[in-house]
Protein backbone atom coordinates (compact mmCIF):
# COMPACT_ATOMS: atom_id res chain seq x y z
CA UNK A 1 0.00 0.00 0.00
CA UNK A 2 1.37 3.25 -0.95
CA UNK A 3 1.70 6.04 1.62
CA UNK A 4 2.30 9.45 2.21
CA UNK A 5 3.68 11.64 4.93
CA UNK A 6 3.23 15.39 5.44
CA UNK A 7 6.24 16.88 7.98
CA UNK A 8 5.19 20.42 9.08
CA UNK A 9 6.74 23.48 10.05
CA UNK A 10 6.65 23.99 13.92
CA UNK A 11 7.48 28.16 13.79
CA UNK A 12 6.33 30.09 11.22
CA UNK A 13 6.44 33.65 11.11
CA UNK A 14 3.02 35.24 10.09
CA UNK A 15 -0.41 34.33 10.61
CA UNK A 16 -1.10 34.02 7.03
CA UNK A 17 1.84 31.52 6.88
CA UNK A 18 0.59 29.77 9.59
CA UNK A 19 -2.82 29.53 8.01
CA UNK A 20 -1.57 28.25 4.79
CA UNK A 21 1.15 25.47 6.26
CA UNK A 22 -2.25 24.45 8.88
CA UNK A 23 -4.34 23.68 5.68
CA UNK A 24 -1.69 21.79 3.92
CA UNK A 25 -0.98 19.61 6.76
CA UNK A 26 -4.39 19.05 7.33
CA UNK A 27 -5.72 18.30 3.37
CA UNK A 28 -2.30 17.03 2.22
CA UNK A 29 -4.52 15.56 -0.48
CA UNK A 30 -5.26 18.81 -1.59
CA UNK A 31 -1.32 20.02 -2.50
CA UNK A 32 -1.35 16.43 -4.14
CA UNK A 33 -4.41 17.32 -6.42
CA UNK A 34 -2.78 20.70 -7.43
CA UNK A 35 0.95 19.03 -7.97
CA UNK A 36 -1.37 16.56 -10.38
CA UNK A 37 -3.24 19.18 -12.09
CA UNK A 38 -0.58 21.71 -12.47
CA UNK A 39 2.59 20.00 -13.41
CA UNK A 40 1.11 16.73 -14.74
CA UNK A 41 2.92 14.07 -12.41
CA UNK A 42 1.84 10.78 -11.84
CA UNK A 43 1.18 10.27 -8.11
CA UNK A 44 -0.64 7.32 -6.90
CA UNK A 45 -4.32 7.15 -5.66
CA UNK A 46 -3.98 4.46 -3.35
CA UNK A 47 -2.15 6.35 -0.55
CA UNK A 48 -1.71 6.46 3.30
CA UNK A 49 -1.85 10.09 4.81
CA UNK A 50 0.80 9.77 7.95
CA UNK A 51 0.58 12.43 10.77
CA UNK A 52 3.01 13.61 13.01
CA UNK A 53 4.99 16.34 14.74
CA UNK A 54 8.36 15.34 12.94
CA UNK A 55 10.19 17.83 10.89
CA UNK A 56 13.11 16.83 8.38
CA UNK A 57 16.25 19.29 10.05
CA UNK A 58 18.87 19.98 7.12
CA UNK A 59 22.45 18.98 7.23
CA UNK A 60 22.07 19.34 11.50
CA UNK A 61 21.15 22.94 11.18
CA UNK A 62 18.01 24.15 13.09
CA UNK A 63 16.42 25.10 9.46
CA UNK A 64 13.47 23.25 8.80
CA UNK A 65 11.47 23.23 5.59
CA UNK A 66 7.33 24.24 5.76
CA UNK A 67 6.58 20.42 4.91
CA UNK A 68 7.93 17.74 3.63
CA UNK A 69 5.55 15.32 1.11
CA UNK A 70 6.87 11.62 1.53
CA UNK A 71 5.33 9.34 -1.10
CA UNK A 72 5.77 5.24 -0.55
CA UNK A 73 4.85 2.59 -2.86
CA UNK A 74 4.82 -0.87 -1.21
CA UNK A 75 6.02 0.61 2.09
CA UNK A 76 8.90 2.04 0.37
CA UNK A 77 9.57 5.78 0.09
CA UNK A 78 10.08 6.74 -3.80
CA UNK A 79 9.69 10.23 -3.99
CA UNK A 80 9.98 13.33 -1.60
CA UNK A 81 9.19 16.94 -2.48
CA UNK A 82 9.82 19.74 0.12
CA UNK A 83 6.90 22.45 0.13
CA UNK A 84 7.89 26.13 0.99
CA UNK A 85 5.35 28.77 1.62
CA UNK A 86 6.63 31.73 0.91
CA UNK A 87 4.74 35.34 0.90
CA UNK A 88 7.53 37.71 -0.33
CA UNK A 89 10.91 38.04 -1.88
CA UNK A 90 13.72 37.10 0.22
CA UNK A 91 17.16 36.11 -1.55
CA UNK A 92 18.23 34.30 1.36
CA UNK A 93 15.32 31.80 0.95
CA UNK A 94 16.81 30.23 -2.43
CA UNK A 95 20.01 29.13 -0.74
CA UNK A 96 18.21 27.35 1.63
CA UNK A 97 15.96 25.71 -0.32
CA UNK A 98 18.68 24.44 -1.88
CA UNK A 99 20.11 22.80 1.55
CA UNK A 100 16.23 21.60 2.17
CA UNK A 101 15.71 19.85 -1.55
CA UNK A 102 19.63 18.30 -0.85
CA UNK A 103 19.25 17.82 2.60
CA UNK A 104 16.00 15.53 2.46
CA UNK A 105 17.46 14.29 -0.73
CA UNK A 106 20.16 12.86 0.89
CA UNK A 107 18.46 11.93 4.60
CA UNK A 108 15.84 10.02 2.61
CA UNK A 109 17.19 8.90 -0.47
CA UNK A 110 14.86 9.43 -2.79
CA UNK A 111 14.42 12.18 -5.37
CA UNK A 112 13.17 14.79 -4.20
CA UNK A 113 11.05 18.51 -5.53
CA UNK A 114 10.90 21.60 -4.77
CA UNK A 115 7.39 23.02 -4.56
CA UNK A 116 6.74 26.91 -3.63
CA UNK A 117 2.80 27.94 -3.18
CA UNK A 118 2.74 31.53 -2.71
CA UNK A 119 -0.45 34.24 -2.78
CA UNK A 120 1.51 36.88 -5.24
CA UNK A 121 2.20 36.67 -8.52
CA UNK A 122 4.95 39.26 -7.89
CA UNK A 123 6.86 36.64 -5.50
CA UNK A 124 5.80 33.31 -8.04
CA UNK A 125 8.06 34.99 -10.53
CA UNK A 126 10.88 35.63 -8.63
CA UNK A 127 10.07 31.89 -7.10
CA UNK A 128 9.86 30.23 -10.82
CA UNK A 129 13.61 31.27 -11.29
CA UNK A 130 16.48 28.68 -11.52
CA UNK A 131 18.52 28.43 -9.09
CA UNK A 132 22.63 27.90 -10.15
CA UNK A 133 24.55 26.22 -7.56
CA UNK A 134 27.27 25.95 -9.81
CA UNK A 135 28.21 27.08 -13.90
CA UNK A 136 24.90 26.45 -14.93
CA UNK A 137 25.30 22.88 -14.74
CA UNK A 138 24.35 22.27 -11.10
CA UNK A 139 20.61 23.72 -11.08
CA UNK A 140 17.25 23.41 -9.16
CA UNK A 141 14.10 23.95 -10.62
CA UNK A 142 11.69 25.07 -7.73
CA UNK A 143 7.90 24.30 -9.18
CA UNK A 144 5.48 27.15 -7.84
CA UNK A 145 2.08 26.94 -7.29
CA UNK A 146 0.52 30.62 -7.35
CA UNK A 147 -2.35 33.06 -7.80
CA UNK A 148 -3.28 31.71 -11.74
CA UNK A 149 -3.13 28.09 -10.26
CA UNK A 150 -5.82 28.56 -7.39
CA UNK A 151 -9.03 29.46 -8.39
CA UNK A 152 -10.42 32.75 -7.54
CA UNK A 153 -14.13 31.86 -7.45
CA UNK A 154 -15.63 28.68 -6.39
CA UNK A 155 -19.42 27.72 -6.44
CA UNK A 156 -21.19 27.21 -3.39
CA UNK A 157 -22.23 23.81 -4.13
CA UNK A 158 -18.00 22.85 -4.61
CA UNK A 159 -17.21 24.65 -1.82
CA UNK A 160 -19.95 22.91 0.65
CA UNK A 161 -18.12 19.25 -0.76
CA UNK A 162 -14.59 20.47 -0.42
CA UNK A 163 -14.02 22.87 1.94
CA UNK A 164 -10.19 22.68 1.77
CA UNK A 165 -10.41 23.74 -1.58
CA UNK A 166 -12.35 27.01 -0.69
CA UNK A 167 -10.37 27.34 1.97
CA UNK A 168 -6.97 27.33 -0.03
CA UNK A 169 -9.03 30.06 -2.27
CA UNK A 170 -9.77 32.02 0.16
CA UNK A 171 -6.57 32.39 1.53
CA UNK A 172 -4.58 33.03 -2.11
CA UNK A 173 -7.30 35.76 -3.05
CA UNK A 174 -10.05 36.82 -0.09
CA UNK A 175 -7.99 39.52 0.61
CA UNK A 176 -8.33 41.24 -2.58
CA UNK A 177 -10.57 43.94 -2.95
CA UNK A 178 -12.83 42.44 -5.63
CA UNK A 179 -13.31 39.02 -4.09
CA UNK A 180 -16.88 39.92 -2.89
CA UNK A 181 -18.64 36.75 -4.11
CA UNK A 182 -15.41 34.65 -2.72
CA UNK A 183 -16.06 36.30 0.36
CA UNK A 184 -20.08 35.63 0.41
CA UNK A 185 -19.26 31.81 -0.28
CA UNK A 186 -16.77 31.33 2.37
CA UNK A 187 -18.58 33.21 5.08
CA UNK A 188 -21.63 30.77 4.35
CA UNK A 189 -19.61 27.86 4.26
CA UNK A 190 -17.63 28.73 7.03
CA UNK A 191 -21.19 29.29 9.37
CA UNK A 192 -21.92 25.75 8.08
CA UNK A 193 -18.91 24.35 9.43
CA UNK A 194 -18.79 26.14 12.56
CA UNK A 195 -22.30 24.61 13.22
CA UNK A 196 -21.56 21.41 12.14
CA UNK A 197 -20.09 20.66 15.78
CA UNK A 198 -16.69 19.04 14.29
CA UNK A 199 -13.98 19.95 15.58
CA UNK A 200 -11.91 19.61 12.49
CA UNK A 201 -14.47 21.65 10.10
CA UNK A 202 -14.08 24.20 13.06
CA UNK A 203 -10.31 24.75 13.09
CA UNK A 204 -11.06 25.35 9.22
CA UNK A 205 -14.42 27.90 9.89
CA UNK A 206 -11.34 29.83 11.17
CA UNK A 207 -8.99 29.67 8.08
CA UNK A 208 -11.91 30.61 5.94
CA UNK A 209 -13.55 33.36 7.81
CA UNK A 210 -9.61 34.80 9.31
CA UNK A 211 -8.51 35.24 5.28
CA UNK A 212 -11.67 37.26 3.78
CA UNK A 213 -10.99 40.61 3.29
CA UNK A 214 -12.55 42.92 6.26
CA UNK A 215 -13.97 45.49 4.04
CA UNK A 216 -15.54 42.72 2.12
CA UNK A 217 -16.28 40.87 5.12
CA UNK A 218 -18.52 43.97 6.77
CA UNK A 219 -20.16 44.26 3.41
CA UNK A 220 -21.59 40.36 3.31
CA UNK A 221 -22.41 40.56 7.27
CA UNK A 222 -24.25 43.58 6.33
CA UNK A 223 -26.13 41.59 3.81
CA UNK A 224 -26.75 38.99 6.36
CA UNK A 225 -28.32 41.52 8.68
CA UNK A 226 -30.49 42.91 6.96
CA UNK A 227 -32.01 39.35 5.75
CA UNK A 228 -31.98 38.32 9.26
CA UNK A 229 -29.10 35.92 9.57
CA UNK A 230 -26.58 35.25 11.99
CA UNK A 231 -23.26 37.14 11.39
CA UNK A 232 -19.18 36.60 12.03
CA UNK A 233 -18.84 39.03 15.01
CA UNK A 234 -14.39 39.84 15.32
CA UNK A 235 -14.10 37.54 17.80
CA UNK A 236 -14.83 34.36 16.09
CA UNK A 237 -11.89 32.90 16.56
CA UNK A 238 -12.05 33.64 20.66
CA UNK A 239 -15.70 31.78 20.25
CA UNK A 240 -14.43 28.68 18.48
CA UNK A 241 -11.66 27.96 21.07
CA UNK A 242 -14.09 28.24 23.66
CA UNK A 243 -16.64 26.11 21.82
CA UNK A 244 -13.72 23.41 21.25
CA UNK A 245 -13.22 23.46 25.25
CA UNK A 246 -16.46 23.79 26.53
CA UNK A 247 -19.13 22.99 23.61
CA UNK A 248 -21.49 20.93 25.48
CA UNK A 249 -21.49 22.68 29.26
CA UNK A 250 -21.74 26.39 26.88
CA UNK A 251 -24.68 25.27 24.83
CA UNK A 252 -26.46 23.63 27.92
CA UNK A 253 -26.11 26.40 29.99
CA UNK A 254 -25.52 29.54 28.24
CA UNK A 255 -28.37 28.99 25.35
CA UNK A 256 -30.63 27.88 28.37
CA UNK A 257 -29.70 30.57 31.08
CA UNK A 258 -29.12 33.41 29.28
CA UNK A 259 -32.37 32.91 26.58
CA UNK A 260 -34.51 32.64 29.72
CA UNK A 261 -33.00 35.13 31.64
CA UNK A 262 -32.19 37.42 29.24
CA UNK A 263 -35.95 37.22 27.77
CA UNK A 264 -37.63 37.06 31.29
CA UNK A 265 -35.84 39.98 32.68
CA UNK A 266 -35.99 42.14 29.50
CA UNK A 267 -39.48 41.58 29.02
CA UNK A 268 -40.08 42.06 32.47
CA UNK A 269 -37.90 45.40 33.79
CA UNK A 270 -38.40 46.98 30.37
CA UNK A 271 -36.67 48.34 27.69
CA UNK A 272 -33.97 50.21 29.99
CA UNK A 273 -33.10 47.90 32.35
CA UNK A 274 -33.53 44.76 29.67
CA UNK A 275 -31.14 46.49 27.29
CA UNK A 276 -28.86 47.46 30.15
CA UNK A 277 -28.96 44.36 32.26
CA UNK A 278 -29.72 41.38 29.45
CA UNK A 279 -26.69 42.62 26.93
CA UNK A 280 -24.32 43.22 30.30
CA UNK A 281 -25.05 40.15 32.11
CA UNK A 282 -25.42 37.97 28.62
CA UNK A 283 -21.78 38.69 27.24
CA UNK A 284 -20.11 38.53 30.87
CA UNK A 285 -22.11 35.64 31.52
CA UNK A 286 -21.28 34.29 28.12
CA UNK A 287 -17.74 34.92 28.42
CA UNK A 288 -17.43 33.52 31.93
CA UNK A 289 -19.42 30.03 31.54
CA UNK A 290 -18.10 29.43 28.19
CA UNK A 291 -21.21 30.38 25.85
CA UNK A 292 -20.14 29.98 22.55
CA UNK A 293 -22.51 31.67 20.79
CA UNK A 294 -22.50 34.61 22.99
CA UNK A 295 -22.18 37.06 20.37
CA UNK A 296 -22.99 35.69 17.31
CA UNK A 297 -26.07 34.29 18.80
CA UNK A 298 -27.06 37.07 21.15
CA UNK A 299 -27.18 39.80 18.86
CA UNK A 300 -29.41 37.36 16.41
CA UNK A 301 -31.80 35.66 18.97
CA UNK A 302 -31.98 39.45 20.73
CA UNK A 303 -33.10 41.11 17.47
CA UNK A 304 -35.51 38.01 16.94
CA UNK A 305 -36.96 38.30 20.15
CA UNK A 306 -38.12 41.61 20.27
CA UNK A 307 -36.16 44.00 21.53
CA UNK A 308 -36.88 46.54 19.30
CA UNK A 309 -34.23 48.93 21.03
CA UNK A 310 -31.43 46.29 20.51
CA UNK A 311 -32.63 45.92 16.72
CA UNK A 312 -32.70 49.29 15.85
CA UNK A 313 -28.98 49.93 17.77
CA UNK A 314 -28.03 46.45 15.40
CA UNK A 315 -29.26 47.89 12.48
CA UNK A 316 -27.41 51.86 12.95
CA UNK A 317 -24.59 50.05 13.61
CA UNK A 318 -24.53 47.76 10.20
CA UNK A 319 -25.10 50.84 8.65
CA UNK A 320 -22.35 52.53 9.54
CA UNK A 321 -19.98 49.79 9.02
CA UNK A 322 -21.26 49.15 5.38
CA UNK A 323 -20.75 53.22 4.69
CA UNK A 324 -17.12 52.92 5.91
CA UNK A 325 -16.55 49.96 4.10
CA UNK A 326 -17.95 51.61 1.02
CA UNK A 327 -15.90 54.49 1.54
CA UNK A 328 -19.15 57.17 2.02
CA UNK A 329 -18.92 59.97 4.52
CA UNK A 330 -21.74 61.39 6.11
CA UNK A 331 -21.91 64.55 7.51
CA UNK A 332 -22.35 66.02 10.93
CA UNK A 333 -26.33 66.15 9.95
CA UNK A 334 -26.75 62.98 8.49
CA UNK A 335 -25.23 61.47 11.06
CA UNK A 336 -27.32 63.09 13.51
CA UNK A 337 -30.18 61.86 11.59
CA UNK A 338 -29.20 58.35 11.62
CA UNK A 339 -28.77 58.32 14.86
CA UNK A 340 -32.06 59.75 15.80
CA UNK A 341 -34.09 57.53 13.87
CA UNK A 342 -36.07 55.38 15.78
CA UNK A 343 -37.52 52.76 13.06
CA UNK A 344 -36.70 49.85 12.34
CA UNK A 345 -38.09 49.65 8.61
CA UNK A 346 -36.88 52.89 8.06
CA UNK A 347 -33.35 52.00 8.99
CA UNK A 348 -33.15 48.48 7.16
CA UNK A 349 -34.08 50.30 4.12
CA UNK A 350 -31.24 52.53 4.28
CA UNK A 351 -29.17 49.83 5.34
CA UNK A 352 -30.75 47.94 2.04
CA UNK A 353 -29.74 51.57 -0.18
CA UNK A 354 -26.22 51.51 1.00
CA UNK A 355 -25.15 48.74 -0.28
CA UNK A 356 -25.67 50.06 -3.63
CA UNK A 357 -26.10 53.83 -3.66
CA UNK A 358 -23.52 56.24 -4.80
CA UNK A 359 -23.78 59.00 -1.92
CA UNK A 360 -25.21 59.26 1.15
CA UNK A 361 -27.61 61.65 -0.25
CA UNK A 362 -28.96 59.44 -2.16
CA UNK A 363 -29.69 57.05 0.89
CA UNK A 364 -30.92 59.12 3.13
CA UNK A 365 -33.62 61.06 0.44
CA UNK A 366 -36.88 61.82 1.82
CA UNK A 367 -39.81 59.66 0.32
CA UNK A 368 -43.28 61.10 -0.78
CA UNK A 369 -46.70 59.18 -1.59
CA UNK A 370 -47.81 59.04 -4.97
CA UNK A 371 -51.01 61.67 -5.67
CA UNK A 372 -52.68 58.79 -7.32
CA UNK A 373 -51.47 54.96 -6.86
CA UNK A 374 -50.13 55.47 -3.17
CA UNK A 375 -46.87 54.44 -3.66
CA UNK A 376 -44.28 55.46 -2.38
CA UNK A 377 -41.77 57.55 -4.66
CA UNK A 378 -38.03 59.27 -4.16
CA UNK A 379 -38.39 63.21 -3.80
CA UNK A 380 -36.34 65.24 -6.52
Amino acid sequence: MGGMRLLAHLAVPSRKHQSLVKLLAASPRLLVELVRRCFGFQIPNDVELLRGPEVVRVLGSERIADGVLVIRRRGKIRETMVIEVQLRVARSKRKAWALYVAGTWAGLGAPTTLVVLTPSEHVARWASKVIDIGRGKTVLQPLVLGPGQIPAEISLADARARPEALALSVLIHGHKAGSLSLGRTAVIVARELLASGDEERMVLADLIIGAVNRGIRKIVEAEMTVDGQEWFSDVVGNIMKKRARARDEGRAEGRAEGRAEGRAEGRAEGRAEGRAEGRAEGRAEGRAEGRVEGRVEGRVEGRAEGRDAGLTEGVVKSLRTVLEARGLRPTTAQRARIARCRSPEQLATWLRLALVAKSVSEILRPVRRGPSNGRASNSR
